[in-house]
């Protein structure tokens, strides 16, 4: 048990913490925002809103 511990860590902190660090720094996650779609309804029940609808 104790040594599956020890590989357990040294893949860890050998092969998983530096992938992730080279993954964000070379293929940075984009920004999550409101899909063009829902962005668009949005608008016109703001439009609707304003007309008194």
């Amino acid at each position: 048990m104790i040594s599956f511990l020890i590989l357990a860590a040294v893949v860890y902190f050998a092969i998983v913490l530096p992938y992730t660090k080279v993954q964000d720094r070379y293929f940075p996650k984009s920004e999550e925002g409101t899909p063009q779609d829902i962005a668009l309804l949005e608008e016109i029940r703001d439009l609707l809103k304003t007309r008194g609808v």
